[in-house]
């Protein structure tokens, strides 16, 4: 009996997991047995490139024959055949080399041509069912996406930039019992969707803190929070809502209202008590690492 047989599938996946995704596809094809152990990670990051961006962020459209393949890359990777995707991400081709050397054709608005991969991606999602991870930037998301992506059961990690997010009733959708929440933009659709007893790690850059989870009473369980704040007393309260937090990120902030030194202004030691490590300006650090 050949050596191979002797070892047990899990040795071999373990081993599988470490050569490079090039040397896993020629193992992939040695024998019946390689193939089927090593399938699950040869498919499980599916990348999709929905349109276009030039170096000066317009937005372009794909010359026929590149959107036919990378629809292709679509069909196959949501084909039942497949359906071992485990994290997805959605994002646009930047500084895009288009075939024969010419620049594909630019667009100045949003129209179904430019969009077309989008709707193709929008109407496969519910293929993906084993997703843990998606990430999608400007991604238009209708209703039945959006009830699609709260009913994948394994689903913890969910990152939103810029997604225009059709208005429907969420009432009857499944919470997304997530660990990990990112929004750039609004998230204001999103939190109410949000599962708060599961949640470790909420980013909202871009976006004010108190005006984004005022329908929240609490964060119980987040420990790293991210977003655009000042420490107002409007700001305070909401802070107060995260009484886990280790690790707060302020970005772009504006100034405190008040003047750094003006003892009115809160201290991140009285608003997060469990905070090690802080990163963002130094007049929101606490009192105790000031007068160090």
């Amino acid at each position: 009996m050949p050596s191979r047989e002797r070892i047990p599938n899990e040795i071999w996946l373990e081993i599988f997991r470490s050569p490079p995704r090039q040397a896993l596809t020629r193992v992939h094809s040695t024998h019946r047995q390689f193939t089927a152990i090593s399938r699950p990670l040869l498919f499980t990051h599916f990348t999709f490139h929905p349109y276009v961006l030039d170096e000066r962020g317009y937005l372009c459209v794909f010359f026929s024959d590149d959107r036919s393949r990378e629809l292709e890359r679509l069909k196959v990777w949501s084909s039942d055949e497949i359906a071992l995707v485990r994290q997805c991400t959605l994002a646009p081709l930047e500084c895009y080399q288009a075939s024969q050397g010419h620049e594909p054709w630019r667009v100045s608005w949003p129209g179904d041509e430019a969009y077309i991969l989008n709707s193709e991606f929008v109407q496969r999602i519910s293929k993906f069912t084993g997703l843990r991870k998606l990430s999608a930037s400007q991604l238009d998301i209708d209703s039945a996406a959006l009830a699609d992506i709260c009913g994948f059961p394994l689903l913890n990690d969910l990152s939103i930039d810029s997604c225009e997010v059709e208005d429907c009733d969420i009432s009857d959708m499944e919470p997304l019992l997530l660990r990990r929440f990112l929004s750039r933009g609004s998230a204001d659709l999103w939190i109410p969707l949000l599962d708060i007893a599961f949640l470790h790690e909420l980013h909202l850059t871009g976006q004010f803190l108190h005006e984004t989870i005022s329908a929240v009473s609490s964060f119980p369980r987040v420990h790293t929070l991210t977003t655009t704040n000042d420490l107002s007393t409007a700001s305070a309260a909401a802070f107060s809502k995260f009484p886990a937090v280790r690790i707060p990120k302020l970005e772009k902030q504006r100034r405190c209202r008040s003047h750094p030194e003006d003892t009115s202004c809160p201290s991140t030691s009285h608003i997060l008590p469990l905070i090690n490590t802080y990163i963002g300006p130094h007049y929101i650090r606490t009192r105790e690492q000031m007068d160090r």
